[in-house]
């Protein structure tokens, strides 16, 4: 009190020579300047800090609200007072230092120019942000390879990197006998951030490869020529399938022998494919009656190997007089191997039997006239039995029932008709041999009439998507595999045949050339590619796919759906902080929304319902006294949920406020847009006694004019004078106090803030926040100490730097450790994903902080979740 009168005198004298002073108005000056005008972007950093010395050269106090130019559109950026505190006006002759933070969260690599203008000063800064290369390959499905027989297949190069980038392919196999080359070349690229390419591979088995049921491994590798130790792979399984091939060799190729003796001759089986083969011994051209018999049952014979066994040949008595050629033959899986053996027969009796040849193009399912001659060309009369050996589905009429008599040397014509099946596979086109055979008992007289028919050639074709409809994302999915088939329908192969496309998907298609050569009856699978542009609009189009030769086509049709975006917003919440401790209920839009005093924060809720994530998504808030915050959205994964906090200028006379979420940047679309209604928040009156606040009041007026600014002891004495004029407060409801649930949440969302800077935040004054966080932190939900000559106050579950329990933790584990605690949940991957580290990297120190009681880990659907057991706080700046 004593210094008063010092104080009107001092004023007494210079207020005279203030007035006669004449006013000279001066241009402020403000002078800028930067630690280091280029700053180089670590690998993992995305939040970066630089510091600003703004010197203020003028006569008047200058503004320190800043402006950012140059900043690519993505990135955040703030100007704030190393204390956190509101940014000051900055006194003439003095220097404010200023800390610009920067947030780089998915920058592309290459350098990048801004200015940071501050009144009529600035100063300039170079960020770089380096490149990181990533690599995907994605995998061919399985291949069956034939030996000998090159097959063309298909891989996928994507570059997950922030740059462009090249890489080098490579592929291999697990098989000797399978090789596998890059026809186009080993080099792809360049590739933008995000880009994709297809990569061809051909893939061949040795003529001499063994068949694998199981399959062997074919490997690709993509690795980055930016990063030679960033590189990926891909498997394939691939088959080697099995070939049919037998061969047979006799040890004598005659035999003579009257009617009803047997004959021995020695016949050796040897497989000349690839597996093991189960053999049958046979011989289509035995004649009717004979007998055939072997020596040993035939088994399994493996690859290369050979067997051997005695065949005994039974003549009938019956059998022709003069020479048959018998083939023996053996099957197994489709292959025939055969050697012939003449066998003559003594002559009893003759009979001839002969077609009258027919040179008639005959059309699958017509009918045809035969005309058989039977002739018994020895004395005796015979009275053959005749049949027919038809192809498969085919039929013939006029044959007798019975024994046909016959006159020794005579001759006898049987008018037939032949009838072909409609069936394309059971008329082949070409040549097809009719058989009638005729069998003389007793004489033993067996013999054959053949003739050729002569299928006409009736091509047809047919063509058809196996998935005729897909559903594709251009911000997601949006690219598919769909395969087609062709099958030829008609009795002749195709050896070529093209597709083109039609129709309003047509630009969106992509098919590989088809293979040539498509037998009767088969079919091939022909690979297409869907991939929709970012710009396509939600609907169904259409896809012509038109195959054929020319003379023969066949269309399908594709639908391709552009899925709409399913984004949305979930709830709202204004807040003065932006986080919220605690439970958290969401509003839907159109509900009413409380402002309370100092609300700067919108809380968001994003929920992408969808089943593909989301990317390049926008919000923008309007509020209706036309401010305006527009602000990215990172990707949102499917049925994904996001949470948000942006800063408004929200006061208790803002009545309403609307937030817009939109795709691609189509500001003008009227879809997912909420609103919702505001109304100012009273606070509650305070529960202080009258008599005990007018003796608050006048003991913090004494106090006050006594003890200065020192800031440790006033908060000390304050809280003395006035916590014993309180009533005792239960725990359960310390929270319920409006003030004091402000401070505590600001607490929490602002850890490490001092007293002064707590109260500028909140207006409240020293007394009542003096009495709140005393309260606070004898109830244990807040702890405190002092820092130089500052107070800073923190949540109780949180651990400060220097704590024995956090000392041994390093640098790069107090990073994860924060990126875990404010969001929990996430996975390793996903840790790794946010901080740009490899996967390895976070997965050491995460294992280290388990042990050390900092993090644990639960297992959900499949997935590790890392939860934070504590919170840790670092109060000074790391090195």
């Amino acid at each position: 009190m004593a210094r008063l009168p010092l104080v009107l005198l001092l004023a007494a004298m210079v207020l005279p020579l203030a007035s006669a002073a004449p006013t000279q108005p001066r241009t402020p000056l403000l002078s800028v300047t930067i630690d280091s005008v280029a700053h180089h972007v670590s690998v993992g950093e995305h939040t970066f800090l630089v510091a600003l010395h703004a010197t203020n050269e003028g006569p008047t106090e200058v503004s320190s609200q800043p402006q950012v130019l140059g900043l690519l559109q993505g990135w955040s950026w703030q100007v704030r007072d190393p204390q956190g505190s509101p940014l000051p006006q900055i006194p003439p002759g003095q220097t404010q230092v200023l800390v610009l933070e920067v947030d780089a969260v998915g920058a592309l690599a290459g350098d990048y120019w801004t200015y940071i203008a501050i009144a009529d000063g600035g100063a300039a800064l170079t960020l770089t942000v380096p490149l990181l290369p990533a690599v995907q390959v994605i995998p061919f499905g399985p291949l069956d390879l034939r030996p000998g027989i090159p097959l063309r297949t298909f891989v996928g190069v994507t570059n997950l990197g922030n740059g462009i980038d090249s890489f080098l392919v490579e592929a291999s196999a697990s098989s000797p006998f399978v090789g596998v080359e890059l026809p186009d070349g080993a080099l792809v690229g360049p590739l933008g951030a995000h880009e994709h390419t297809i990569v061809a591979l051909q893939v061949q088995a040795d003529p001499d490869a063994p068949a694998v049921e199981v399959g062997m491994q074919i490997a690709v590798a993509a690795t980055s020529l930016a990063d030679p130790s960033v590189a990926t792979y891909a498997q394939g399984i691939a088959r080697v399938t099995q070939t049919h091939a037998l061969a047979v060799t006799l040890d004598r190729d005659e035999l003579q022998l009257a009617p009803g003796a047997v004959g021995l001759v020695r016949l050796t089986v040897t497989n000349e494919g690839n597996g093991p083969e189960q053999l049958q011994l046979s011989s289509s051209t035995l004649p009717s009656g004979w007998g055939l018999q072997s020596k040993g049952a035939p088994g399994q014979l493996a690859a290369g190997a050979g067997w051997t066994t005695t065949v005994a040949l039974a003549v009938p008595p019956w059998a022709t007089p003069g020479d048959h050629l018998v083939f023996l033959e053996a099957v197994a899986g489709g292959a025939v191997g055969s050697a012939p053996v003449r066998i003559s027969v003594s002559a009893v009796a003759g009979l001839v039997a002969w077609f009258e040849p027919t040179l008639a193009v005959v059309e699958p399912g017509a009918r045809t006239p035969l005309q058989l001659h039977l002739r018994a060309s020895g004395t005796a009369d015979l009275a053959p039995i005749l049949s027919a050996e038809l192809p498969v589905g085919w039929s013939v009429s006029g044959l007798p029932a019975g024994p046909l008599y016959i006159a020794g040397g005579t001759e006898r014509t049987l008018p037939l008709q032949l009838q072909l099946p409609p069936d394309p596979t059971l008329t082949p086109a070409g040549g097809a041999v009719v058989t009638v055979h005729a069998i003389a008992a007793p004489e033993g007289i067996v013999v054959d009439a053949a003739t050729t028919i002569d299928v006409a050639a009736r091509p047809a074709l047919q063509v058809r998507f196996t998935t005729p409809a897909v559903a594709l994302n251009p911000a997601g999915d949006h690219r598919a595999i769909v395969p087609f088939e062709i099958l030829n329908l008609g009795n002749t192969p195709i050896d070529q045949y093209g597709c083109t496309l039609g129709g309003a998907a047509a630009p969106w298609v992509r098919t590989y050339p088809p293979a040539t050569g498509l037998p009767p009856g088969e079919r091939t699978t022909i690979v297409a590619e869907v991939d929709v542009p970012q710009g396509a609009s939600p609907g169904e189009s259409v896809a012509v796919l038109t195959c054929g030769t020319g003379t023969i086509f066949d269309s399908t049709t594709l639908s391709v759906t552009v899925v709409a975006k399913d984004l949305h917003i979930s709830g709202a919440l204004l807040s003065p902080y932006p986080t919220m401790a605690g439970p958290i209920h969401t509003l839907p839009p159109g509900s009413l929304l409380q402002v309370a005093p100092g609300v700067r924060y919108l809380v968001l809720w994003v929920d992408n319902e969808a089943a593909f994530p989301t990317s390049g998504a926008k919000v923008r808030v309007v509020v209706h006294n036309g401010s305006v915050v527009q602000r990215d959205l990172p990707p949102l994964q499917p049925r994904g949920r996001l949470a948000m906090a942006l800063p408004l200028s929200v006061s208790p006379s803002t009545r309403s406020l609307s937030v817009q979420l939109v795709l691609d940047g189509d500001w003008d679309a009227t879809d997912n847009v909420a609103t919702f209604r505001v109304r100012p928040l009273v606070p509650p009156p305070s529960q202080v006694p009258t008599a005990t606040a007018a003796i608050s009041l006048v003991a913090l007026t004494v106090l006050a004019l006594s003890i200065g600014s020192n800031e440790l002891f006033k908060i000390h004495l304050v809280g003395l004078v006035l916590v014993p004029l309180y009533s005792r407060v239960r725990r359960d409801e310390l929270l319920d106090n409006f003030t004091r649930g402000r401070i505590y949440g600001y607490i929490e969302a602002n850890p490490g803030e001092h007293f002064n800077a707590i109260k500028a935040a909140l207006a409240v004054g020293n007394g009542a926040l003096a009495y709140h966080l005393q309260m606070l932190e004898r109830e244990g939900l807040i702890r405190s100490r002092a820092e130089g000559h500052c107070r800073c106050f923190y949540p109780a579950r949180m651990r400060l730097e220097g704590d024995p329990a956090t000392s041994a933790l390093s640098r790069l584990q107090r990073i994860i450790l924060a990126a875990i605690t404010s969001a929990p949940g996430l996975s390793q991957r996903q840790v790794a994903r946010q901080l740009e580290l490899a996967p390895s990297t976070v997965h050491y120190h995460v294992r280290s902080l388990e042990q050390k009681g900092f993090v644990r880990s639960e297992r959900k659907l499949g997935r590790t979740l890392l939860f934070a057991t504590t919170a840790l706080v670092v109060t000074t700046p790391a090195p």
